[in-house]
């Protein structure tokens, strides 16, 4: 299996949402959660985190 990434996609992402610095557990578990729900899910055309933010 060969992972690939669509470039326009990360960019839409980058641009969406700035990465910053974690400070706290808190801030940490919201990124952990973020990347689950993004990476147990089929591709879209739409980046949408407003649900688990």
């Amino acid at each position: 299996m060969i992972l690939t990434f669509n470039p326009d996609k990360y960019k839409e992402l980058l641009t969406a949402y700035l990465p910053k610095l974690i400070k706290s557990e808190a801030e940490k578990s919201v990124g952990f959660v973020c990347v689950a729900a993004t990476s147990s899910r089929p591709a879209s055309n739409k980046l949408d985190f407003s649900n688990i933010l």
